[in-house]
């Protein structure tokens, strides 16, 4: 069955499909769903960023993407596609779920290159994975503001601080340049936060935060990229995060700046991916995945930019988890590992 946060997409997914992608003025993100533990993307609204044609033959499941001189075929359940009439072999196929075509990750970096290609001749390494020499690893909310508070008194900021230090120590070990925002418990505005990963000519931004929710049983590690839908379900942590920004007009009618993006938004996707496999790896922790939301240290940073959030303060077992310097240890281990493998990670190109 398809995750239920595909749902609220469905109507206006089938509108698309019927209409096609090309002429749409205004980037949407491209919704990601988890299915059967592999993470998938929406065609249809990938089509839409990249302006691209689509047209999809239900009945062969053949699926056709044009754009000028470019063309891209893919058949559901098939693992190749053509790219400009070469064959392609890739990794996990298409398939379709409550009528929506969905691709993984790879495949969707292929056809972003593919359609992007011509419009950046002069950075054509463009998606290329990301070259990462310089990060900035930023622990969240400190000082005056303590973040979500658990029932036994843990609070965030400390978590923050204390996963934060690990992973500058970890990153340090495998030869990255590596800047944090803050070193003790004091307050920075997110501009602050933003501002200091933009003049430090960061190649990746990491936003390390706990989780809390109304509901106790909520539990689980995630991590998010920058986009500008707000679904329900993530309202209250965007708000909780962004703070009074959340609520004021220059915030929500703001121009879209470095992480919308497209090529710095698939290499957040990338990285945020490699980093749940190592967590996942780890066993003993629920990985709930990657997703987007339009947080304001990933909205106004220039470079890839994610924000994780490392458990639930609100669940009683996970603010326990979270108090322990092992587990925190741990985790910061895994992230390190992640944006190490998404470093190293080659990807085919279209040559």
């Amino acid at each position: 069955m398809m995750n239920k946060n595909i749902k609220p997409f469905i109507s206006v997914l089938i509108l698309l499909l019927l209409c096609g992608c090309a002429g749409l003025p205004r980037l949407r993100d491209v919704p990601s769903f988890n299915i059967n533990n592999r993470n998938y993307y929406s065609l249809i609204s990938l089509c839409e960023e990249l302006e691209v044609d689509f047209d999809f033959d239900i009945a062969s499941g053949k699926v056709v993407l044009e754009k000028d001189d470019n063309a891209v075929t893919l058949a559901i359940n098939y693992s190749w596609m053509i790219v400009n009439e070469k064959d392609r072999k890739i990794r996990s196929a298409p398939i379709v779920s409550e009528g929506v075509v969905l691709v993984t990750y790879e495949t969707m970096r292929i056809i972003a290159d593919t359609f992007l290609k011509k419009d950046v001749r002069k950075t054509a390494k463009m998606f290329l994975p990301k070259k990462i020499k310089r990060i900035v690893v930023d622990a969240g909310h400190g000082g005056k503001d303590p973040g979500a508070i658990g029932a036994y008194g843990v609070m965030e900021k400390n978590v923050n601080l204390k996963i934060a230090n690990y992973l500058y120590n970890k990153l340090r070990s495998f030869g990255y340049e590596v800047l944090m925002t803050r070193r003790s418990d004091r307050f920075l505005s997110l501009a602050e936060r933003a501002n200091i990963a933009n003049n430090f000519n960061s190649d990746l931004f990491i936003s390390i935060h706990a989780n809390a929710n109304h509901s106790k049983q909520m539990n689980g590690f995630e991590i998010y990229y920058c986009g500008d839908s707000l679904e329900d379900s993530i309202r209250f942590i965007v708000e909780e995060e962004n703070g009074s920004l959340a609520n004021t007009i220059d915030y929500r009618q703001a121009v879209s700046l470095g992480n919308q993006r497209i090529e710095n938004k698939l290499n957040s996707i990338g990285i945020a991916e490699s980093i749940c496999n190592q967590v996942c790896a780890a066993g003993g922790l629920n990985v709930i995945g990657v997703k987007s939301a339009p947080f304001y240290v990933l909205r106004y940073t220039t470079m890839p930019a994610i924000l994780i959030e490392a458990g639930f303060l609100s669940n009683l077992e996970e603010e326990k988890l979270l108090a322990d310097d092992n587990y925190c240890y741990l985790l910061a281990e895994k992230i390190a590992l992640g944006v190490n493998y998404f470093k190293d990670r080659k990807f085919a190109s279209n040559e």
